[in-house]
């Protein structure tokens, strides 16, 4: 009778088995909506995206401005991460040599026609071909993919910024916190004047 029973439950666990191994697979979630690390750089990723997308259509000026906070914040946090994860010899590559002489082209010689001609150079040239070449995406899920697409894509359009889109007669990122702060100062003698 034990030996029956025994047989009889698994009959069972073999049918119950044979039963899940049939059901449909579950669908994985939509990107961004899955576990919670993956939903929080999905939204970081779009917020990041849209953020990016306002200032180069509201305040083109500012684009230096945007990429120099890139650089000073995730580019340290990437260069830890490539050290824990022995990748240390990646910091080698050209686009964080082009990106660093952007970053110094832009704090310490913004007005020197020379250093900006390097600057272009180096950013709008090999590190812009490389979005296409080595095909970056904005891959909202992915803070890899987030932080290397700028990488690539921020210093040129800073480089640019700085040439074409700065207000009139203000160079650098010291001039146009001046320059903020002068505006700032008027529109609230203009709206005072209104007020009364």
């Amino acid at each position: 009778a034990a030996a029956a029973a025994a047989a009889a439950a698994a009959l069972v666990a073999a049918a119950a088995a044979r039963r899940k191994a049939h059901a449909a697979p579950k669908k994985p979630p939509p990107v961004g909506f899955g576990p919670r690390d993956d939903a929080r750089s999905f939204f970081w990723g779009t917020l990041g995206f849209g953020g990016l997308a306002y200032v180069a259509g509201a305040a083109p000026w500012a684009l230096h401005l945007v990429f120099l906070a890139f650089f000073f914040l995730a580019l340290p946090l990437r260069a830890v991460s490539f050290w824990r994860a022995r990748w240390q010899f990646f910091l080698l590559d050209y686009c964080y040599a082009a990106a660093c002489a952007a970053a110094l082209f832009l704090i310490f010689l913004p007005d020197d026609p020379r250093a900006e001609a390097v600057a272009y150079a180096l950013t709008e040239g090999p590190l812009a071909a490389a979005l296409a070449a080595w095909q970056c995406r904005y891959q909202f899920g992915s803070l890899e993919h987030t932080v290397s697409t700028h990488l690539h894509l921020l210093p040129g359009l800073a480089v640019v910024a700085h040439r074409y889109a700065a207000p009139s007669g203000v160079r650098g990122w010291r001039a146009i916190g001046a320059h903020l702060a002068a505006t700032g100062k008027e529109a609230w003698a203009a709206a005072a004047a209104a007020a009364g």
